[in-house]
């Protein structure tokens, strides 16, 4: 078994450790949420806005047929898909999402 491999094996027993349950009309997936954060760049005082982003399983994305404009619940809370990154070569996918 390659690293590849082995690394695509630690990536699903982590999203099942980590993952929560994001709602898409009458189905589900797991994802691993990150909510919106604001940060500082301390060398300039800019603030960063961190918009946010759930990682799912790139099957379950292409299962659900997940694309730019759905809406997933994760917490009670709607978020709008604003982007979806292509498969990062370890199953997962990055979801970038907007709170609607």
């Amino acid at each position: 078994m390659s690293f590849r491999d082995n690394s695509k094996d630690d990536s699903q027993a982590f999203m099942d450790v980590f993952g929560e349950t994001a709602g898409f009309g009458a189905s589900s997936l797991t994802v691993i949420f990150d909510p919106a954060s604001m940060m500082i760049d301390e060398q300039t005082g800019e603030v960063i806005n961190d918009e946010p982003r759930a990682i799912a399983r790139s099957a379950d994305v292409t299962s659900l047929g997940l694309k730019p404009g759905d809406t997933l619940i994760i917490d009670s809370a709607n978020y709008k898909i604003k982007a979806t990154s292509e498969d990062d070569g370890y199953g997962m996918t990055t979801l970038r999402l907007n709170k609607i």
